[in-house]
């Protein structure tokens, strides 16, 4: 058997050789015009998750290309689904396009990412100071494993790429075929494992230009596969539609449609060749509108039906297109609908809370009319908020879709939203980093509000360099607590700075929760969220307790209007009224000797329990004080001794209180 070390070299100097070969052919095709023939090539593991496809939906090959457009320093990722039909989708982006070099270690290293590589950095396709950073625009990357172009293998077999640096003479096309992976997924020997496979076949040609200034890659997806066609047009749920439609007809009690159809959708095609539409689009846009607009009119739909429904959903109100745009909003790199977090000021709330970093601790108010916005007090990264990035999907412009603040209205004792932010850095300079993971440093907030709009977005999402592939976990990772009530009024975002990224599984959509980087955010989480719910409480008892006195002012005023008023009608002087006490404290505060001084326990005693209960008791003080100054101004108590006096109270109340909810 070969030694190990000596196979990892000779396999090096085979890509080398490799490479070296590829880029020698592509640079000649320039001037000759020939076509360059190259296969894709991967190790075996890579290879079976690429072509069968790591992704669960077409919205995940879309976001994976708009991350290579960002770490290629794009300002602008235009993308065109042939919507409502999806035979071809193209994705264009002015980034820094590919060289010849780039272009080969793109064919040939299929998850062996360059980006980070720093053997790799005289390919450019990361900053020549920091391998971490984006060349030109310093951007913290957010892709990683090399494997995102090939994201498409869930949605086509065939695409072209063409792409083009800044200054070069030449577009580089490539045709690219991808294999499936049991077309090539033989029985191999031992020694024959960790070599290098096809994953598919790729034709290259030089395509000259005098746009020299030109520069981007564009990837045009052929021939979209009917899975992916499917579920982009919500299939399934007209099929259904349909079923449902004929039944009844065939139905003589004509019950009703039991199949829930979206609000708002794209429509469906009953013939693509014929262009035959069974069903017109519903769209919360018009065609007139602007791409910025139009996502501000999707977020507003959802918004506008929260008056009409307890809590819409997102499979709920969109299909599964409109659905995607939504999705792709929050997990790219793109601003905020209204603002971002750290942007917000005491003009949108007078007080935060700054959660404890500590297990035992509780969070601190902050009024922020000290500070000119939250970012300033919590020390925000710049790069979360400072985005020099815009996506547009068949003309309509994404944004993330949250808002902290103009929630819809609720009633909720709570009714304005309480917003939490905190921070968390470790360098573990002590320790290994197969121990901690290495360094990790987050900025996060909670929001509190009285209804989470759309349902989907009560959670916590993690975002690596503000992407995520990941949406809202409704568990909060996992938190277990009683006040499922308060937990279901929850958002949270958690804008990872550094670390967490070797947590990341190779779909980007989930984490190795048994990453020490995970592991810390969770137990950080879950402390916030304790403290969180604590305070929350504190400000719902205090906001009770103010309204319930705003309440008995209110009741007390009325009250003292209709006395006086009858005192004026018996030309009585409302200031001979005598005065009316009805526990201990109020007698020692008020030595006059003339006034009726009553037990409340005792007046109290045969009315329903609830209204001897502190959310009533002052309530019920003041219709008995008017009840007793009544009485006292027909000469109904002075005759009588203390204890009639309160037996009388007590079986007025009793009436008065008799059947009442």
């Amino acid at each position: 058997m070969q030694n190990n070390e000596d196979f990892i070299r000779e396999k090096r100097e085979l890509e080398k050789r490799k490479d070296f070969q590829l880029i020698q052919n592509i640079e000649e095709s320039k001037s000759s015009g020939k076509v360059t023939e190259a296969d894709l090539t991967t190790d075996e593991k890579v290879l079976a998750r690429v072509t069968d496809g790591i992704y669960r939906q077409p919205a995940s090959a879309i976001r994976e290309l708009i991350s290579n457009a960002y770490d290629a320093d794009a300002e602008n990722v235009w993308i065109d689904t042939d919507v409502p039909r999806f035979k071809n989708i193209v994705v264009r982006d002015n980034g820094n396009g590919m060289s010849s070099a780039e272009l080969t270690n793109l064919i040939h290293h299929i998850g062996g990412s360059a980006k980070r590589d720093e053997s790799k950095q005289h390919l450019q396709v990361s900053n020549s100071g920091d391998s971490k950073l984006s060349p030109k625009k310093k951007r913290k990357l957010i892709g990683k494993i090399g494997i995102g172009l090939f994201s498409v293998a869930q949605l086509t077999r065939e695409f072209y790429i063409t792409t083009k640096k800044e200054g070069d003479e030449y577009y580089l096309e490539a045709y690219v075929v991808l294999h499936n992976y049991s077309d090539t997924s033989e029985e191999k020997d031992y020694e024959s494992r960790g070599q290098s496979f096809s994953a598919g076949k790729v034709k290259i040609r030089a395509i000259p230009t005098n746009n020299v200034n030109d520069h981007g890659t564009s990837i045009f997806l052929k021939n979209i596969k009917e899975s992916a066609r499917n579920q982009l047009r919500s299939t399934d749920v007209w099929a259904l539609d349909a079923d449902e439609q004929n039944f009844r007809l065939s139905d003589q009690e004509q019950r009703e449609p039991k199949v829930r159809l979206p609000n708002f959708h794209i429509g469906s095609i009953k013939n693509d060749e014929q262009d035959i539409i069974s069903r017109q689009a519903s769209l919360p846009w018009d065609e007139s509108d602007e791409p910025d607009q139009r996502f501000s009119r999707l977020y507003s739909a959802m918004i506008e039906l929260a008056g009409k429904t307890v809590s819409p959903k997102l499979h709920e109100v969109f299909d599964n297109y409109l659905r995607m745009l939504w999705n792709i909003g929050l997990s790219v790199p793109v601003e905020y609908i209204d603002k971002h977090p750290s942007e917000i000021t005491h003009k949108e709330f007078t007080v935060a809370y700054k959660i404890a970093n500590s297990m035992s601790g509780k969070v601190t108010a902050i009024d922020l009319n000290d500070y000119t916005n939250l970012g300033e007090l919590v020390g925000f990264d710049i790069d979360s908020k400072a985005i020099d990035f815009n996506v547009e999907i068949d003309k309509v412009k994404l944004f993330r879709p949250i808002k902290h603040h103009g929630l819809p209205p609720t009633q909720a004792a709570v009714k304005s939203p309480l917003l939490f932010f905190g921070s968390y850095e470790n360098k573990f300079e002590n320790l290994k980093n197969t121990q901690t993971g290495g360094p990790l440093s987050f900025d996060a907030y909670i929001l509190w509000c009285p209804k989470v709009v759309p349902k989907d977005h009560n959670g916590v999402v993690l975002r690596v360099h503000n992407s995520t592939g990941t949406l809202f976990d409704e568990t909060f990772m996992k938190y277990q607590v009683a006040e499922h009530t308060i937990k279901s009024q929850l958002v949270a975002e958690i804008f990872i700075k550094e670390g967490l990224e070797s947590a990341l599984n190779i779909d980007r959509e989930s984490f190795n929760t048994s990453h020490p980087h995970y592991q810390i955010v969770t137990k950080w989480l879950h402390s916030a969220l304790r403290q969180v719910i604590h305070q929350y409480k504190e400000v719902k008892k205090n906001t009770v307790k103010q309204n319930r006195g705003a309440h008995t002012d209110l009741v007390r005023s009325e009250l003292q209007n209709v006395i006086t008023s009858i005192a004026e009608e018996r030309k009585i002087d409302p200031m001979e009224i005598r005065p009316i006490y009805f526990d201990t404290q109020e007698s020692q505060d008020n030595q006059i000797w003339d006034a009726y001084k009553f037990d409340i326990k005792t007046v109290t005693n045969k009315i329903p329990s609830k209204f001897r209960g502190y959310n009533h008791e002052g309530i019920v003080k003041e219709k008995m004080k008017a009840i007793a100054s009544v009485l006292d101004m027909y000469g109904l108590l002075e005759d009588m001794s203390l204890s009639e006096q309160q037996l009388l109270m007590s079986d007025l109340a009793q009436v008065i209180y008799a059947g009442q909810d």
